[in-house]
């Protein structure tokens, strides 16, 4: 019985790592926390959201927001390349 309990303890462990590794490795590849990656992307969003309402916005009205969404992409594409 123990021989059974020690396997599936470390079948559990696999499997734990295997999960925490799914948030965890991307992170890692670019310097970062799985925190410091999720306000990162965060606030990517909030960028891509804002920038996306802009245009829709552009589109109904053509004298609104003329550059906004692609000033805003150009330098998220900026910030983004600059970074590791």
């Amino acid at each position: 019985m123990l021989s059974f309990e020690n396997n599936n303890q470390s079948i559990t462990k696999k499997s734990q790592l295997k999960i925490l590794s799914f948030f965890t490795d991307h992170p890692k590849s670019v310097g970062e926390t799985y925190i410091q990656h999720f306000f990162v992307a965060f606030r990517f969003s909030l960028k891509l959201f804002m920038s996306s309402i802009a245009a829709l916005i552009h589109a109904f009205f053509p004298a609104l927001f003329k550059k906004t969404a692609s000033t805003q992409i150009k330098n998220m594409y900026r910030e983004m390349t600059s970074r590791k």
